[in-house]
């Protein structure tokens, strides 16, 4: 009968390990030209309870200057903690350190929205990888599983000076930014291991056929043991 039991306790931890997927977080590509000032703008599609999240970000400093880290509203009018001036930048080596925020005292967030975005200068024409160095998200005791999508920033062509003289400024609201297929990177996009990506679960009908298989596998297995 503890047998039973203990192989009762492990099918229902396997169980739920399938049934649990990867929170998406997205670096949105996008072009620029030189003398433009722009935002990049970082999304999550979370899967459960998110916490917190912290990483560093990296980028080609020959191509591009970042001015400042903005926080997102994914944690909206919850209490949160973060670091000084969300993120040390240092543009001689091309990284962001320090990003993180952290939600103080009770509150978690299941719902979709921006992380953060970063202001940036195009510098010269050419492309510029923007990569999620060491990413970690958690909910209320521990780290969650994240695949993690970098983008690109491509300058091509220089930005013509408005009538004032003066070069013009993103302006794109982050709203329209907020999760869509159009967003999403190729499949064929690489993270920083090199390793090519396939669609994750995000689809919540991809979710719940592997509950119910899940589910199937467990009460063929249970009937055995018990008759």
């Amino acid at each position: 009968m503890r047998s039973r039991i203990i192989l009762l306790v492990l099918l229902l931890m396997l169980f739920c390990c399938v049934a649990v997927s990867a929170s998406d977080v997205v670096v949105v590509s996008r072009t620029a030209k030189v003398n433009q000032s722009f935002d990049v703008v970082v999304l999550c599609r979370p899967t459960g309870f998110i916490k917190s999240f912290e990483c560093k970000l990296r980028f080609d400093n020959s191509i591009l200057k970042a001015n400042r880290v903005d926080e997102g509203r994914f944690f909206g009018e919850l209490d949160v903690f973060g670091s000084p001036h969300m993120g040390i930048i240092n543009n001689s080596n091309g990284e962001i350190k320090n990003i993180y925020e952290v939600v103080m005292g009770q509150g978690n967030v299941t719902s979709d929205g921006v992380l953060f975005t970063v202001n940036f200068t195009a510098l010269m024409n050419g492309s510029s990888s923007i990569e999620l160095i060491k990413f970690g998200m958690t909910n209320e005791t521990m780290y969650l599983p994240v695949e993690v999508w970098n983008g690109l920033v491509t300058v091509d062509g220089v930005l013509s000076a408005e009538p004032d003289g003066s070069p013009s400024q993103d302006d794109t609201p982050k709203d329209d930014l907020l999760p869509g297929d159009d967003n999403k990177p190729d499949a064929d996009e690489k993270n920083e291991d090199g390793d090519e990506h396939t669609n994750p679960l995000t689809d919540m009908t991809s979710i719940l056929i592997m509950v119910l298989v899940s589910l199937f596998v467990v009460l063929v297995v249970l009937k055995r043991v018990v008759f």
